[in-house]
C-alpha cells in the first residue's frame, strides 16, 4: 500500500501500480482511496495517471472523485489568488509587512499550479503588528458579514499566549490565518517563545505573484517551515503532500541540508527538522547528502520506536470519523487526564471568546457560550463506544507519548 502511494509521490513509471492494485482486496483497495482524497493528493494522483496511460487500472467512481476533488481545488486556488493580489495591497497601504507562507510559497516550485492546491492563506506578521492586521482586514470590508471582532488590544496579549494565529474568513468564504509566529503552541512540543520566527522578517524574498509583488520566505526558511510544520504543527496528520512539497523544492534548487540543520540551534527545533528529513528519507524522498548529514548531526536524530509512530501517524487513514476522537486521547492519556477533566468542566473565560469568537463579552453571553460548550463536551461522550471499536481494530494506531516525550526530552 504504501508502496503504490510512494510511487505516485515520487513520480514514478507505474510498475508498481500496476502489478500491485489489482492485488488489493476491496478494503486495501477503500484505504487507498481514501488516502489519496484525505491528503488532497488527486492532481498528483491524475497525473500520474495520465502520463503512464494506466487510467483504465482505477475504478470510475473514485476516477470521478478524484477529477471533482481537483477542479474543486483548482477553482479555490484561482480564488486564493485572487484575494492575495488583494489583501496584499491593502496591508502594503497600511504599512505592514506580510510574510506568506505554506502553500502561496510553495506553489512556485510546481510547474503547474492545479498540483499543488490551496486550502486557506497564511500569513506572518510580527507580534506588534498582528492587532492592526486583524483590525485593518475588518475595517477594509472584506470579510464575511458574520465575523465578528473578538480581539483587541485588552485580549490580543493574552491570545498570543495561547494561540498562535486569528482565523478570519472573507466573502467569498477563504480562510485567513494571521500568524503572529511560525511554530504552533500545542501539547506535542513545549515552545514558550518561537526561535525562528524573528529570522523570517530579515531573511525572505520579494517574488511576483500573479501581478503584485509579495514577499515569502528564504528557500531555507521555507524548508525549515514545511518540516516544522510537518512534525510539530500537524503530528503528520494528511500531509503526505508535504513528501511530494520536499521533493520539488530538492529536484529544484541544490539544498544543502547541513546548512539548513545548522540555521536555528534551538534543540527541540533541530530535534524536529530530523525527524521530519528522517521520514522523508525513509519513504524515497532524496536528500542530498542524507547519511552524512544524519551522521554529523546523529543526537537530535530520531530513534526507530519514534521514526515507527511518525510513519504511521503519515500513513494513517482519518476517514472514519470518531465524534470527541482527541477529547479521549486527552482522558484516556495519563499525562493529560487532568487538564482535560479541568477543561471539560472550567474552561477559561478566554477560551470562550477565542472559541466562539464573542465580541463584548457579557455575562450573559459568557454564560450562553458555557451552555454551548459543555453540551459540545457531554455530546462527544456519544463518541465513546465508536472510538473503543476503532481503537480495537486499529491497534497499530498508538496514542502514545514516544513523539512527543522524544522533542521534549531534556
Amino acid at each position: 500500500m504504501r508502496n503504490l502511494i510512494l510511487e505516485i509521490i515520487n513520480e514514478g513509471y507505474g510498475s508498481c501500480f500496476k502489478k500491485n492494485l489489482p492485488k488489493l482486496k476491496p478494503k486495501e483497495r477503500d484505504y487507498f482511496e481514501d488516502m489519496i482524497l484525505e491528503n488532497k493528493l488527486s492532481a498528483i494522483f491524475l497525473d500520474f495517471l495520465y502520463r503512464n496511460k494506466i487510467i483504465d487500472l482505477v475504478n470510475k467512481p473514485f476516477f470521478e472523485r478524484c477529477i471533482f476533488q481537483k477542479n474543486r481545488f483548482q477553482m479555490h486556488s484561482l480564488e486564493i489568488i485572487k484575494e492575495v493580489r488583494l489583501i496584499n495591497g491593502v496591508f502594503e497601504s497600511k504599512g505592514l509587512t506580510p510574510i506568506y507562507l505554506k502553500g502561496i510559497a510553495m506553489q512556485r516550485e510546481y510547474e503547474d499550479i492545479a498540483l499543488r492546491p490551496l486550502v486557506d492563506i497564511d500569513i506572518l506578521f510580527k507580534k506588534s503588528e498582528l492587532l492592526k492586521a486583524y483590525e485593518i482586514l475588518h475595517k477594509s470590508n472584506l470579510l464575511a458579514a458574520d465575523q465578528e471582532r473578538y480581539i483587541d488590544k485588552n485580549n490580543i496579549d493574552h491570545f498570543c499566549k495561547n494561540s498562535h494565529h486569528i482565523e478570519v474568513k472573507t466573502k467569498n468564504n477563504i480562510s485567513i490565518e494571521l500568524h503572529h509566529r511560525v511554530t504552533s503552541i500545542n501539547d506535542r512540543i513545549k515552545l514558550v517563545n518561537c526561535p525562528i520566527s524573528s529570522d523570517f522578517f530579515i531573511d525572505f524574498r520579494t517574488v511576483n505573484y500573479y501581478g503584485s509583488n509579495i514577499n515569502i520566505p528564504s528557500i531555507e526558511n521555507m524548508i525549515i517551515h514545511q518540516l516544522c510544520h510537518f512534525s510539530i504543527n500537524t503530528d503528520f496528520k494528511n500531509l503526505l503532500r508535504t513528501l511530494t512539497d520536499i521533493k520539488r523544492v530538492a529536484n529544484n534548487h541544490d539544498i544543502e541540508w547541513h546548512e539548513i540543520l545548522f540555521k536555528y540551534k534551538n534543540t527541540k527545533i533541530r530535534r524536529s527538522l530530523c525527524l521530519s528529513l528522517d521520514l522523508m528519507h525513509l519513504n524515497k524522498i532524496f536528500i542530498k547528502d542524507f547519511y552524512e548529514v544524519r551522521d554529523r548531526f546523529q543526537e537530535f536524530f530520531p530513534n526507530q520506536e519514534v521514526l515507527n509512530a511518525a510513519q504511521v501517524k503519515l500513513f494513517h487513514s482519518y476517514n472514519e470519523k470518531i465524534i470527541g476522537e482527541a477529547f479521549f486521547v486527552r482522558f484516556f492519556n495519563r499525562d493529560s487526564f487532568i487538564d482535560a477533566f479541568k477543561t471539560f468542566v472550567f474552561p477559561k473565560k478566554e477560551t470562550l471568546i477565542y472559541r466562539f469568537k464573542i465580541n463584548n463579552p457579557t455575562n450573559y453571553k459568557l454564560f450562553k457560550m458555557y451552555m454551548r460548550y459543555f453540551y459540545e463536551q457531554v455530546f462527544k461522550i456519544a463518541g465513546l463506544p465508536s472510538f473503543l471499536i476503532f481503537r480495537f481494530k486499529n491497534k497499530n494506531v498508538k496514542y502514545n507519548n514516544s513523539i512527543q516525550n522524544w522533542l521534549n526530552k531534556d
